[in-house]
This record gives structure tokens, C-alpha cells and sequence, in this order.
């Protein structure tokens, strides 16, 4: 999910977070969500209850 610039700080994240899994839940037991390390969203979806599963590491 991204918000731009101007519209942060309004709720906006939070609001469609909460529509969307609200919506998921009708049909599916289990919702995911891929991060990247360092989103600063990291702590708004663990305030959903979120909780980190997985560590992907990557070589270059």
C-alpha cells in the first residue's frame, strides 16, 4: 500500500487496512502480507496483529 505524500497523516492507511481485512475475513481463515525490511507501515500492521513468520534474505 502507498499514500502520498500530502495525504499522510490522515487515517487513510489505517482506513483501508481495516476495510480490507474485514472484507478477507468473510472468506479466508488466514491473511498475509508481504513487508519489506524497513517500511515504516511494519509497526502499524503489527498493531493489527501481524506477526513476522518468515525472514527472506537475498545475495547480490
Amino acid at each position: 500500500m502507498y499514500v502520498f505524500p500530502e495525504y499522510r497523516g490522515k487515517g487513510l492507511s489505517r482506513k483501508l487496512m481495516e476495510a480490507g481485512i474485514k472484507e478477507l475475513q468473510k472468506n479466508y481463515s488466514e491473511i498475509r502480507l508481504n513487508v519489506f525490511a524497513g517500511n515504516f507501515a511494519k509497526e502499524m500492521y503489527e498493531e493489527f496483529g501481524f506477526v513476522e513468520r518468515q525472514v527472506i534474505m537475498t545475495l547480490k
